[in-house]
């Protein structure tokens, strides 16, 4: 709640569906399960298809807060050439101050 007060106006991101990674350059693209628009630091109506997506340290360089609470996410796979790895793991919220979003 405080995280999402401090944010004001922007877009605030929940879960996952996929994400991907250039090793090489550093640029990620981030696919959200839920996303919403949030005004005045009032979550507001969901938006569709969302993404964040951009450079790693850039990324990282602008971030603002991060909670103590950690939300588990759910069982998925990362790999790539028919190699596949199961994963999982608990992640904090993250407020960015600057990000790249798209969606509907």
């Amino acid at each position: 709640d405080e995280i999402i007060r401090e944010l004001k106006d922007g877009v605030y991101l929940k879960g996952h569906r996929g994400w991907e990674v250039d090793p090489l350059t550093g640029n990620f693209q981030f696919s959200a399960r839920e996303g919403y628009r949030v005004e005045k630091g009032e979550i507001k109506e969901p938006l569709r298809m969302v993404a964040l997506s951009g450079q790693i340290l850039q990324t990282l360089n602008h971030i603002k807060a991060i909670t103590n609470k950690r939300d588990m996410v759910s069982d998925g796979y990362c790999g790539k050439s028919g190699q596949h790895m199961r994963t999982s793991g608990c992640n904090p919220h993250v407020l960015i101050e600057k990000a790249h979003v798209g969606g509907r």
